[in-house]
């Protein structure tokens, strides 16, 4: 799956954020790497600038197929998401379009 979205007004017009996250039994099939393309294309042609995604910190095949595709990390949110009756933090990862074209997934 993959969502893309103008978030609400409190966030720059100029930015969108790009969820994903293609099923267990389909990753390493590049699946995510043509999600995030396509999701990155998407807002290209709505004028947006910038892109965001946000994982718990525990996630980290998403945190490092991300930054393999150019995106870095911008903020940390402490204790925003709540796993298994435990606080984890929220890692905030940002891209600007016009970067490099994403990478086979790993």
């Amino acid at each position: 799956w993959c969502r893309g979205g103008v978030p609400p007004k409190a966030t720059p017009p100029h930015a969108a954020e790009i969820p994903l996250g293609p099923l267990v039994e389909y990753r390493r099939y590049s699946i995510g790497a043509h999600l995030l393309q396509r999701g990155m294309e998407w807002a290209r042609s709505t004028g947006c600038r910038r892109v965001y995604n946000s994982v718990p910190e525990t996630n980290d095949l998403a945190i490092s197929f991300l930054q393999e595709n150019g995106w870095r990390v911008e903020a940390i949110r402490n204790d925003h998401f709540m796993i298994d009756g435990e606080p984890v933090d929220e890692i905030m990862l940002a891209a600007d379009l016009g970067g490099p074209a994403p990478v086979a997934e790993r």
